[in-house]
């Protein structure tokens, strides 16, 4: 079980470490995602979006864990996203990503 916590807890790192890198990226750019990748990306979009007023607003707030900061600015309204996952396909709205470590979490 220890085993396991730990492998779980390097995969939760590494899709951490994929996603909080600090420089802007488009979300049809961050191409197929593991499922850990997957869950933390669709975690920190609800986040976000449980803070976006308006479809055009630009989007920053910090995670309810403090540990990430996230910027989210809606593209043009018919922009589209594909990202691929082992569970299928998520599409959307595309939108200009920055997720940034915190000081806390350094």
């Amino acid at each position: 079980m220890a085993q396991q916590l730990s492998e779980e807890s390097r995969q939760v790192e590494a899709a951490r470490q994929r996603l909080a890198t600090g420089r802007s990226v488009k979300l049809s750019q961050l191409g197929d995602l593991d499922t850990h990748a997957f869950g933390l990306f669709l975690s920190l979009l609800g986040e976000a979006l449980a803070e976006q007023a308006q479809p055009d607003q630009v989007v920053e707030r910090q995670t309810g864990d403090g540990l990430l900061h996230i910027r989210m600015e809606p593209l043009e309204a018919d922009s589209q996203a594909r990202i691929t996952t082992s569970s299928g396909v998520f599409t959307g709205r595309d939108h200009l990503l920055t997720i940034s470590l915190t000081q806390e979490s350094m």
